[in-house]
């Protein structure tokens, strides 16, 4: 409720509650009220949209289960995700999307929560965005 009251009724506040809202609001503040109520009339227009996409979507998938075994849908959405990465970021976002993947299993390997493994993902994100990449490499001794 609270979240709810100081996005709808404070937004003079300019609190940043969570990570996404942190990221956004460097890239976005609305400045005045019009821009804040276009700005979540955006929010609600995509959330009703994406809301009936995912709607029939669903009922498709549901019915096409008895057609298409899992397994193979399966393959075909890795190697889609494969062609994705390799076509938006080549051959190094393969090797990232690798990386990430086994480090992602060895949640599954080794019994424990995926969180503990994102954190090993988000680390790394951070200290680059603060600017002390070449510093944690030089303690790891690997620059």
């Amino acid at each position: 409720y609270v979240g709810a009251f100081t996005l709808l009724f404070l937004p003079q506040l300019r609190l940043t509650r969570g990570a996404a809202a942190w990221l956004v609001s460097s890239i976005y503040t609305p400045k005045s009220y019009a821009e804040y109520l276009a700005a979540i009339g955006v929010i609600l227009l995509s959330a009703g949209i994406s809301f009936l996409f995912t709607y029939y979507l669903s009922k498709f998938i549901a019915k096409s289960f008895n057609v298409v075994h899992i397994k193979k849908l399966s393959y075909v959405v890795a190697v889609t995700l494969v062609v994705i990465s390799y076509l938006l970021t080549g051959p190094m976002g393969i090797a990232v999307l690798l990386v990430s993947t086994a480090i992602g299993m060895m949640a599954a390997a080794f019994n424990t929560r995926r969180s503990y493994c994102l954190g090993g993902l988000i680390l790394p994100v951070l200290i680059s965005m603060t600017g002390h990449t070449g510093y944690f490499m030089h303690l790891l001794g690997l620059g």
